[in-house]
């Protein structure tokens, strides 16, 4: 059993990147998890904005275009 595909896993995952990540940033990756982007980190540009958000676009890896993506 490998404990990294496991519900147990996740949980454990969730939780450490929830607590390494800032205070102001654990919305956002909690959000991000919610939506089954299992991110690490909420990445933040130079200035502190938020870079990217998780958003799949058209030059990632994963992007479909359909009609949902228009």
């Amino acid at each position: 059993l490998n404990p990294g595909n496991s519900n147990l896993g996740l949980i454990t995952d969730f939780f450490e990147a929830y607590l390494k990540a800032d205070y102001t940033d654990r919305g956002l990756l909690t959000k991000e998890w919610m939506k089954g982007n299992r991110v690490s980190h909420i990445t933040r540009t130079a200035s502190g904005a938020n870079a990217g958000g998780g958003n799949l676009t058209d030059r990632g890896k994963g992007f479909v275009h359909d009609l949902t993506s228009l």
